[in-house]
């Protein structure tokens, strides 16, 4: 592909982007992403195949800066806490990349376009069916994670912390506008929740919560609701 064809490409996905992380798939027209950048509404077609070849290569894009660094940390072989500390460590620098990935990934999990579903369907198949879900699976048995905890609900909730991130700087800016929110800090936050946890270790209330919690949990297991 020739340079000048590439450049006017990138341009386009750059583009686009924006516009579909602030008012989705549904909301923006061939039309909107055309007069931004001045050219014939036909040339999305020829380029793309159209709005949702468009969108398709959007999502592409999006999810391969996580892949690059998601297999730059595999191919290191760390064990699955180190593994996990560091994909919370590298989740900074993802979204700095590509500023726009929250904000998709917040409104597509929502009300996901089937653009979507196809994208992160193959995103997950290339890691076996969910990256995070494995990587918990194989640290529960090698006595890093907590057995008790299921796999596929702790790797949804980690993916959420991880990739929304801008859902909590909006409501900081509103509700606590004397924060200046910063990305590091709050995933310096997140690494401590999910490694120190919130409770006191040395507390009464902890370890009366955490009995609390078992009895709950073998009674839910008594019912089959497990």
């Amino acid at each position: 592909m020739p340079d000048e064809i590439k450049k006017r490409a990138r341009e386009i996905l750059e583009t686009a982007t924006e516009l579909f992380a602030r008012h989705g798939f549904s909301g923006v027209s061939v039309r909107d992403i055309c007069s931004r950048l001045d050219l014939n509404c036909s040339t999305i077609s020829y380029y793309f195949g159209g709005k949702k070849g468009l969108y398709k290569g959007v999502l592409k894009a999006q999810f391969e800066a996580y892949e690059n660094a998601l297999d730059a940390i595999i191919a290191r072989d760390p064990n699955p806490r180190d593994e996990l500390l560091a994909i919370i460590d590298a989740s900074g620098a993802i979204h700095a990349l590509c500023p726009h990935l929250s904000l998709i990934t917040s409104r597509e999990s929502c009300n996901p376009s089937q653009e979507y579903i196809q994208a992160l369907s193959e995103h997950e198949a290339k890691y076996q069916g969910g990256h995070l879900a494995a990587l918990i699976r194989a640290g529960q048995r090698q006595g890093y994670f907590n057995q008790r905890l299921n796999p596929i609900y702790l790797s949804r909730i980690l993916s959420m912390i991880l990739n929304s991130q801008i859902i909590a700087r909006a409501t900081c800016g509103f509700l606590h506008p004397e924060v200046r929110f910063s990305d590091a800090d709050y995933y310096d936050t997140v690494r401590a929740v999910i490694f120190d946890g919130i409770l006191a270790s040395s507390s009464e209330d902890t370890a009366a919560w955490r009995a609390s919690g078992n009895q709950a949990r073998t009674r839910r297991t008594s019912k089959g609701l497990s």
